[in-house]
């Protein structure tokens, strides 16, 4: 039964991606004034359906072979791979809360995808807590749009 609830929730983050994706292509036909709004959404949704895709089966899928292909060049563990994700997470983590606060755009929206992938990547710390902590409700709020949106 949770290989069959994995792939459910897979498609549901799925699902959300997908909708923000096709949103980012219609923004512009909205007023002016909301384009900010709607894509501090968009980027909050973008984020939401990742962490959703990544806590599933397919997500797992992605973590184990990232931490594969990493272990051939040391692992995110120790040395240089851990010092290398820590230093994209955090890069990654200030750009999107100034894209939020500051510069909302579409291009903010994908790296949020990006930066789930690499949140759940980070061995540990700051970092890893904070994935931990916005994933299970991101998970939640995916799953909520993707039935709102029939999936």
């Amino acid at each position: 039964m949770s290989i069959i609830s994995g792939w459910v929730g897979t498609g549901a983050g799925l699902i959300v991606i997908g909708a923000c994706m096709i949103a980012v292509l219609f923004v512009h036909h909205l007023p002016k004034w909301s384009h900010p709004w709607v894509h501090r959404a968009l980027i909050i949704g973008m984020y939401c359906g990742a962490t959703a895709v990544l806590v599933t089966t397919v997500g797992q899928y992605a973590i184990t072979a990232a931490d594969t292909a990493a272990g051939w060049f040391g692992g995110f563990g120790t040395g240089l791979g851990k010092v290398a994700i820590v230093l994209a997470g955090f890069f990654l983590l200030a750009s999107l809360i100034i894209a939020l606060v500051k510069v909302p755009s579409a291009g903010a929206a994908t790296l949020a995808v990006a930066l789930a992938f690499l949140l759940a990547l980070v061995p540990g710390g700051f970092l890893h807590q904070f994935y931990e902590v916005t994933a299970v409700p991101g998970q939640q709020i995916a799953g909520t749009v993707a039935s709102w949106l029939g999936g």
